[in-house]
């Protein structure tokens, strides 16, 4: 098992990383944890978009709202978004997984969270057609000239046959 020094959902992220194969054909939502089913979230990738096809009932709860349909590039804002959008372009292109820790302000619902989240493509004919992913978030409080940096890291690609253990 992996370890993500700095995450508070490090164990339940590594479980996810782990559980996750490198292709659309050996994936299934059942060899994920059911613990971790609610904080899941599959994107299909249709040229430069991002469209939400999946997410579990803990992120519609964050969000305040059902993103199904909804390309991700859209909904992404802040001051980081070009780093969060490279990091999913950084996974397509090299086919490598990515953990990522940042605090966003969701202006829908005027909250600022810490969002942490894993995510992890899967190839079909040499092709990334898919990009799965696991987050998490906490509702916090800044006092005044607190800041989080957006921390990205990048994980080796996928095993072609994950074993979970």
């Amino acid at each position: 098992m992996m370890t993500l020094d700095g995450f508070t959902k490090q164990s339940e992220l590594s479980c996810f990383l782990d559980a996750v194969p490198g292709t659309v054909a050996a994936f299934d939502v059942a060899d994920v944890p059911p613990r971790l089913w609610p904080y899941l979230y599959l994107l299909d990738v249709d040229g430069p978009g991002l469209i939400v096809r999946l997410t579990g009932d803990r992120l519609r709860h964050t969000f305040g709202r059902d993103l199904r349909g909804v390309d991700l590039r859209r909904i992404i804002h802040g001051p980081d978004t070009h780093t969060v959008t490279a990091a999913y372009d950084g996974a397509i292109a090299e086919r490598h997984r990515v953990a990522m820790r940042r605090t966003v302000h969701l202006r829908e619902r005027n909250v600022t969270c810490r969002i942490e989240c894993a995510f992890t493509p899967l190839i079909e004919r040499d092709v990334v057609r898919q990009i799965v992913g696991c987050l998490f978030s906490d509702y916090i409080t800044f006092s005044e000239g607190d800041t989080e940096e957006t921390v990205i890291v990048t994980l080796a690609p996928p095993r072609e046959n994950a074993v979970i253990g």
